[in-house]
């Protein structure tokens, strides 16, 4: 009762739309060397026995057979990590809708996987920075959400200021890997703001006189 099993399960990423009776799947799981390559799902049947086990129960009829009996099992998570793609998956099709965008999920919602077992779809859950014991702050509001703005558990449009973000990663980073990643000179170590200048003239967005261009 003190362990708690892990899986290794990767969703499927092609979902289109199919019947309920999965006999035209959009989601199908592949196997072998390549696997972690495709978009297919993996380990999909490990997960679907691990739940047929919890879902069985010893029988208190006189022949001690074995029954199984109906369980309902939640996905939790951070936004957009893919809580409704492993239902899919497990789902053989798509059976809740999916977004590359955070917050996609409002709502609960139910489907029934079989006659023991119903899982419920969930919209994401997002800590205060302040309970992260990794967070360098105490509370979201002493730098604006940062950690979990890189996590991208939050709508990038919807934040006001961008730039206690851009400073948790400057600082996680090193200054060859972001000059590497986006094709920008050298520049002072935590300097935000020569950074952005930086981007800004590679992504040509800058103003006249090549001044970058703060609103975009």
């Amino acid at each position: 009762r003190r362990a708690h099993p892990t899986v290794a399960l990767k969703a499927g990423t092609t979902q289109s739309r199919s019947n309920e009776s999965g006999k035209s799947s959009g989601i199908g799981q592949t196997k072998g060397e390549n696997a972690l390559n495709s978009s297919l799902a993996v380990g999909v049947d490990g997960l679907l026995q691990l739940l047929k086990n919890y879902a069985r129960t010893a029988s208190t009829s006189s022949n001690s057979k074995q029954s199984k009996t109906c369980i309902t099992v939640g996905i939790i998570g951070y936004p957009n990590v893919g809580k409704s793609s492993i239902l899919n998956s497990l789902k053989r099709f798509r059976a809740v809708g999916v977004s590359p965008r955070p917050g996609f999920t409002t709502s609960l919602r139910e489907v029934v996987l079989d006659k023991h077992i119903r899982l419920v779809d969930s919209p994401g859950v997002v800590f205060d920075d302040g309970d992260d014991p990794s967070s360098q702050s105490n509370s979201k509001s002493a730098n604006g959400g940062a950690a979990v703005l890189l996590r991208n558990s939050v709508d990038a449009d919807s934040i006001e200021d961008p730039i206690p973000a851009i400073q948790e990663l400057l600082e996680r980073c090193s200054t060859e890997s972001l000059m590497m990643t986006y094709g920008i000179p050298a520049f002072p170590r935590g300097d935000v703001m020569t950074f952005l200048a930086m981007v800004g003239r590679v992504k040509g967005r800058v103003l006249k006189g090549g001044v970058p261009d703060k609103l975009r």
